[in-house]
């Protein structure tokens, strides 16, 4: 057949290869839907494939450790705005206390991140915010500003881990980190 003939369909097979034939790096994984729903999860690294427009892709890093911050915002030229209405909080004997904290974690299974639970951010954030004030309200303002600091952290990070892993949220968390913590006067 005639060059001119052919130009079309070599070009439609271009365009559909392209947006279909994909890299997953070491660091991703790729859920796959076909129509909305479900169908693989690629987690190996390299050339990857899925069909023309009837499965989308949604990449997701599985090694980056994210981080929600508490009771403060860190703004992009490095100072921070407060948030009084997260961080402060009633402690076991009536005080109350101002805690700045992040919470670190980072996604281990990208398929049950996306789908087991809707608002992953704001939900992450609701059950964070939840788990930290109820172990602040069970310990005396004493233990929170000196010899206990360091306990109370982890029993937030394996509080909020059990609720994470019972709602099947698919991530780890790493860490509670404490910017500041002082009574509120």
């Amino acid at each position: 057949p005639p060059r001119s003939t052919l130009f079309p369909y070599t070009t439609l097979f271009r365009s559909l290869a392209g947006s279909n034939i994909y890299f997953l790096k070491s660091n991703e994984q790729a859920v796959i839907t076909l129509f909305g729903k479900h169908v693989r999860t690629e987690r190996e690294p390299g050339m990857k494939f899925k069909l023309p427009l009837v499965e989308k892709k949604i990449l997701v890093d599985t090694e980056g450790i994210r981080r929600m911050e508490f009771g403060y915002r860190t703004r992009g030229e490095g100072g921070y705005d407060d948030v009084l209405a997260e961080a402060v909080m009633l402690t076991a004997d009536e005080n109350l206390v101002i805690a700045d904290w992040a919470v670190m974690y980072k996604v281990v299974d990208s398929y049950r991140w996306l789908f087991s639970v809707d608002s992953q951010e704001s939900t992450l954030r609701t059950i964070t915010e939840a788990s930290y004030r109820r172990v602040v309200a069970s310990h005396s303002l004493d233990d929170i500003l000196t010899n206990q600091k360091d306990s109370i952290q982890l029993e937030i990070r394996e509080s909020l881990q059990a609720i994470c892993d019972k709602y099947d949220f698919g991530i780890q968390i790493t860490e509670i980190g404490r910017a500041s913590c002082r009574e509120r006067v």
